[in-house]
């Protein structure tokens, strides 16, 4: 970069030779001159759109492909809306069926197999009967009262 003896910047500093640096012009309200960089702002946007029906251009668009598409396309989103709220209404009645079956399933299962083992120790069979019977109420027990599966 060149000075003058006062030590401020010459006109020939502005335009720097390759690899120096060269300060960034600055911007005036006068009349452009003739070969020097003029400084210029770029704007990019970006749309993001989100949600169950299209962007209101791409809407019309398809307006354009067939008349009746933009109505088609609301009467799906609406009644897409509708079964959603169905199924959230009606996921605490189905909940509570699912459990019930499961608690009655395993209370069968447990009668069941603990008449097996009385039926086994009436028999003779004390081991096996103690064994079905113990580990039948040791499970059902640890399921009924943890909710998980043993």
């Amino acid at each position: 970069m060149k000075r003058s003896r006062s030590g401020k910047a010459t006109r020939a500093a502005v335009e720097a030779a390759p690899g120096e640096y060269a300060p960034p012009p600055r911007v005036s309200t006068q009349a452009p001159s003739a070969g020097l960089p003029q400084p210029h702002i770029t704007l990019h946007t970006t749309e993001l759109h989100e949600g169950p029906i299209p962007h209101y251009t791409e809407l019309a668009g398809y307006g354009q492909v067939q008349a009746d598409f933009p109505e088609r396309i609301m009467r799906m989103a609406e009644e897409n809306a509708a079964a959603e709220r169905r199924a959230i209404l009606e996921a605490p009645r189905y909940q509570f069926n699912e459990q019930l079956i499961g608690r009655l399933l395993g209370a069968g299962y447990a009668f069941a197999t603990l008449g097996a083992s009385v039926a086994l120790a009436l028999y003779g069979h004390d081991a096996v009967a103690s064994i079905l019977g113990g580990s039948t109420i040791v499970l059902v027990t640890v399921a009924l009262v943890t909710g998980k599966k043993p």
